[in-house]
């Protein structure tokens, strides 16, 4: 039996991340700009640089909800997923309809579609 570690994504979870940042920049332009009414040309390079840094900062500090770890454990007959909730999926080779292999720029890419559900 054969075991990989990978990481998957869930495009919602994914999506609900970039909007977070997206969010955070503009609300950071909004308080730079109550608070800096009067803007220089030293405020505003100070102004563009911070409202470049906040969201760069909330989106390392909450990237990691959109990105799982998982184990999956690959023998003769089936491949069993382990994932972090303690959720156990097994899919038997023989209930497979199609699956599509191939090498991203991250590392190998799995699809599988199978006859109960679709990964």
């Amino acid at each position: 039996m054969n075991e990989y570690k990978f990481q998957y994504t869930k495009p919602f979870e994914t999506l609900l991340v970039l909007l977070a940042s997206m969010l955070s920049c503009v609300i950071t332009l909004l308080v730079l700009r109550a608070i800096f009414v009067d803007i220089s040309k030293n405020m505003a390079i100070s102004f563009t640089i911070l409202s470049l840094i906040v969201p760069f900062i909330c989106f390392r500090c909450i990237k990691e909800l959109a990105v799982r770890n998982c184990i999956a454990m690959l023998n003769s007959e089936s491949i069993v997923f382990e994932f972090k909730n303690d959720i156990v999926r097994t899919i038997n080779f023989n209930d497979l309809t199609f699956y599509k292999v191939y090498h991203g720029k991250n590392g190998p890419v799995l699809y599988l579609n199978n006859t109960i559900d679709r990964f």
